[in-house]
C-alpha cells in the first residue's frame, strides 16, 4: 500500500526527539500514507493487524477471484472485478459514520442471495478464522 500512497505506519514518539522534527517525521511519512503515533507496546498488535493485513486482503481478494474463474469469468475479469469491489468496498467503509457490521447488514435483504452466503461464512467460522490468523501472527511478533 505505501508504494501507492496509502500505506498505515505506526509511529512511536521520543520524547528527547525535537516536537518540530518529529513533525518532519510525520510529514515524510505522511506522503506514503497515514500515520498513528502508539505507544511501544502495541507496536507487535500493529504489526499482526495492519503490517500483515494487505497479506489477509490479497489472500481474501485471491480467494474471491478463484470463485469467479470457477464460475465462468476470465482471470483477468474476475481480478478487476474483486478488485473494483474491494475499493469501492473500502471507500465506503471510510466514509464518516460508517461501520462494517452496519454496511453488511445493509446488503443483505430478507430471504436473500447474500445472507445465505453471509450465513454460510459464519457456519464455517470465517470470521473465527480470521480473527484467529491475526491473532497467530501476534503470537509471533
Amino acid at each position: 500500500p505505501a508504494l501507492v500512497g496509502a500505506g498505515v505506519f505506526g509511529i512511536q514518539e521520543d520524547p528527547a526527539l525535537p516536537k518540530d522534527v518529529f513533525a518532519m517525521i510525520l510529514g515524510l511519512f505522511g506522503l506514503l500514507g497515514s500515520t498513528i503515533v502508539l505507544p511501544e507496546k502495541k507496536f507487535n498488535a500493529f504489526m499482526a493487524l495492519v503490517g500483515c493485513g494487505p497479506a489477509y486482503v490479497f489472500h481474501f481478494m485471491d480467494a474471491l477471484a478463484e470463485a469467479g474463474v470457477t464460475m465462468g469469468f476470465t482471470r483477468q475479469e474476475a481480478l478487476e472485478l474483486v478488485t473494483q469491489l474491494v475499493l469501492g468496498s473500502a471507500k465506503l467503509a471510510a466514509l464518516p459514520g460508517s461501520h462494517p457490521a452496519i454496511l453488511r447488514e445493509q446488503v443483505c435483504s430478507p430471504a436473500g442471495v447474500t445472507i445465505a452466503a453471509v450465513n454460510h461464512l459464519d457456519r464455517t467460522a470465517v470470521r473465527g478464522h480470521l480473527i484467529d490468523a491475526v491473532l497467530a501472527a501476534y503470537a509471533k511478533s
